[in-house]
Formats: structure tokens, C-alpha cells, sequence
């Protein structure tokens, strides 16, 4: 039997698909080893996303390298597609675009579905599906993965069931486009029917969605949220930019107004909703005018929380040829701005929540005798308590609020978490 590790960059696509190739290879009684270790196989799961993910992608294959000049060192995953070139600069590497070809043949066919959730991990990743058709003007994804498929809700179903057997209490769905989740026979609503099945699942106490393209994130998609005992009240909405010339060239395919009419419909139909959002600056053709309104936009909005990041010209993107490129000095003070903008407004989400108790995913000690989790809305809360409650979920009374989450008092197991045990 073969001695394999396996790296994963990136998304949470790519972690999904790296955790699913090591269950296939453990099953078929191969050992897996931490990347870096000797091994006969080492594989880096590249991401594209960015020219700085190639870079590390290829100094991770580097280091595979060095570490074992004898092993098989192979390159899969987005870059070794769209960056061949480039990675291929390692000597001595294998590249494919397969993560499962590289397996040992012994391999192949032996779980379809793994149920991939790491055994150290609270909650589990699922894949429900890959591709995405969509073309923004930014994104090398689509030449990477431009056929979409969807997985059988059955499928999905099947493999959360196992996850919460093996007594993971939230996953979290993921996918390029899970909005395009779109299984035979489900139509334009497979999201949103998946969303209410999954409600059935018994000891699965949190359902959690990644990211959700706005142009389609419809009202029936929020009340399946709502109507569901286990969907948590957290939307992550990809804004990008909040003018309308930007998203336009960014070809978002949505304007700001209906981006707001989205955050108002997700308010009103699910209960304390907290949403979140990826902000760029500086992308091309930004103006002074064109910044002022998407930071007075993500005030107006008040996201619980936002990820902000300066524009890279990513190449094979369409975005890297438009002409006015923002200076990237400016390009990055835009972006203090509207990090500063987003933590005033994040902070003044998570004041509102003292007082109150919540329920609490515990993951791990954050420090001896302090322990640290997730509520459904995706805020970390810290307080005392012992190791041995990772992986329960508890009810937390919020006592204070600090500068990147809350603190608080453990009051108890939940009442889920009890009926579970």
C-alpha cells in the first residue's frame, strides 16, 4: 500500500474534493500521510483564483519536491488547468486537471460518496455541485470549470445522513454556483427543495449555504430557509461593488437596487438573518464617484460582516485588459476605507446580540479552559468551558462583544443537542 498526502488551496470546493479523494484512498487501505511527510504520492490541490494562489500552489509543489526528490509529486485542480505553464516551471511534476486520476488504480470506484467530513472537524463540507456558466469579468473559475453539473438530491441527502450519523452537527453546502444547483427533474428550484429535504435529516442540527448569487436568491429559496428546523438565519450575498457602472463591467448581472431588494426580502421573511458579503476595489473603471457610492451602499446595508479586497488584474480574465486600471495604491486605500466602514457596522451587529442567549457549535479551545464556537448566524463566541464539549452545541448568554466577535457565559446544552444525545 502507497503512502499519500494531499494539499488543498483554496476554496471550499477544493477542500471538499481533496477530503473525498483521501476517504477514497483510505478505504482502498492506503495510509495518508501530512503534506511534507515522506510519502510515495504527494498532491497539491491547486486553486486559481488569484495569481497569488498559483504562487503558492507552485511553492507548495516546490517544497513536495524538495522534501521527496523520489515521490510522485502531481499538480490537480484549477491552476494545473488554467496555469499549466507556469506550474509546470517545478521540475519533476506531474500535472492533471483529476484529482481522482491520480489515485492508485485499487482506488477507483470504492466510495462514490464518502461523507468526507474530517473527523476533527465540527462541521463537514458537501459538495452539491461544480461548474459555473456565468462570466465575470474577473473570474478564471469558468475556464477551469465551465461545465456544470448537480448532484441527485438523493445523493446529497444519502451523504448528510451519514455525516450526521457519524455525528457531525452542521454541514455546509457548497459548490462554484450552488444558486445553479439544478438536479434532473427539480428544475429551477433544486436549491430551494434540497433546502426543505434536508430539514428532514434526523440529528443534522445546521444547514448551512455558501455563497449565493444574488440574481438568484429568489423569496421561495428564503422561506424554505425559514420554514426549516436546521437552515441557519446566515446569507452570504456576493455584492462586489455597490455602483451600478462597476457591476456592469464586472457583468454581475444585477443592479444595486435589486441587490437591496434581495437584503430586504432575506430581512423580512427570515428571522434575525445575518448577511454577509465580498467587496472589491479598485476594479477597473473605478471612479472617486463609483467608490464614494459603494461605501455609502455598504453603510446603508449594514452587513453583519464583509470581506473586503483590493482588485488584481487576474490574467485570462477579461477584466485584465479593460482600460482604466486603478493605481494600486489608491486601490488600497479604498479598501482601509471600506474595511473600516464594514468592521463599524459589523460591530454594531453583534452589540445587539448582548443579552441574549444563543445557540453555540463549540469547535475547540481557543485557549486553556476557553472554548469557542459559531451561533447559526456565523458569529464567534468565546467562553469558559471544558475541551471536552467540542462538537455539542450549547446555549451561550452573550456577556460582551469584542473587536472580532462575543463573549459569553455557557447556560447549558441545547435543547436539539440534548433531544440528540
Amino acid at each position: 500500500m502507497a503512502r499519500i498526502s494531499i494539499c488543498a488551496h483554496g476554496c471550499k470546493v477544493n477542500q471538499y474534493e481533496a477530503e473525498q479523494a483521501a476517504a477514497k484512498a483510505a478505504a482502498a487501505g492506503h495510509v495518508l500521510v501530512e503534506f511534507g511527510q515522506p510519502a510515495e504520492v504527494q498532491v497539491v490541490h491547486t486553486c486559481a483564483v488569484t495569481a497569488a494562489a498559483v504562487r503558492d500552489g507552485r511553492q507548495a509543489l516546490r517544497r513536495a519536491r524538495r522534501l521527496n526528490p523520489s515521490g510522485r509529486v502531481v499538480a490537480t485542480g484549477c491552476a494545473a488547468k488554467t496555469d499549466s505553464a507556469s506550474l509546470a516551471s517545478v521540475p519533476g511534476i506531474e500535472l492533471t486537471g483529476d484529482l481522482d486520476a491520480v489515485l492508485p488504480s485499487e482506488c477507483a470506484g470504492k466510495c462514490r460518496s464518502c461523507g468526507t467530513g474530517l473527523a476533527h472537524r465540527t462541521r463537514a463540507l458537501l459538495k452539491i455541485q461544480d461548474g459555473c456558466r456565468f462570466r465575470c469579468a474577473y473570474c478564471i473559475i469558468p475556464n477551469a470549470r465551465p461545465v456544470e453539473s448537480s448532484r441527485p438530491v438523493e445523493d446529497v441527502l444519502e451523504e448528510a445522513r451519514r455525516l450526521a450519523e457519524r455525528g457531525h452537527k452542521e454541514i455546509v453546502l457548497t459548490g462554484v454556483r450552488i444558486t445553479g444547483y439544478r438536479p434532473d427533474g427539480e428544475g429551477r428550484g433544486g436549491l430551494t427543495e434540497l433546502v426543505r429535504r434536508l430539514g428532514e435529516v434526523p440529528g443534522l442540527a445546521r444547514v448551512r449555504l455558501t455563497s449565493l448569487h444574488p440574481a438568484e436568491t429568489t423569496p421561495d429559496l428564503l422561506r424554505a430557509i425559514a420554514a426549516s428546523p436546521n437552515a441557519c438565519p446566515h446569507l452570504h450575498l456576493s455584492l462586489q461593488s455597490g455602483d451600478d457602472g462597476v457591476l456592469k463591467a464586472m457583468r454581475r448581472g444585477y443592479t444595486v437596487q435589486r441587490f437591496a431588494e434581495v437584503v430586504a426580502e432575506a430581512r423580512a421573511l427570515v428571522p434575525d438573518v445575518a448577511i454577509t458579503t465580498d467587496v472589491i476595489s479598485g476594479f477597473p473603471g473605478e471612479t472617486d464617484e463609483a467608490f464614494q457610492n459603494t461605501l455609502d451602499f455598504l453603510r446603508t446595508v449594514r452587513f453583519s460582516r464583509a470581506h473586503c479586497f483590493t482588485f488584481s488584474p487576474r490574467p485570462g480574465t477579461a477584466a485584465a485588459a479593460m482600460p482604466g486600471q486603478v493605481p494600486v495604491k489608491l486601490a488600497r486605500e479604498r479598501t482601509k476605507q471600506l474595511i473600516r466602514a464594514a468592521a463599524e457596522t459589523a460591530l454594531e451587529y453583534r452589540s445587539a446580540m448582548a443579552g441574549q442567549t444563543d445557540s453555540v457549535l463549540v469547535e475547540q479551545e481557543k485557549s486553556p479552559g476557553r472554548m469557542f464556537g459559531h451561533t447559526g448566524r456565523y458569529v464567534e463566541v468565546e467562553f469558559a468551558g471544558d475541551a471536552a464539549l467540542a462538537g455539542t452545541l450549547v446555549d451561550v448568554r452573550i456577556t460582551g462583544v469584542t473587536e472580532t466577535g462575543l463573549v459569553g457565559e455557557l447556560e447549558g446544552f441545547n435543547e436539539r443537542e440534548l433531544t440528540d444525545v
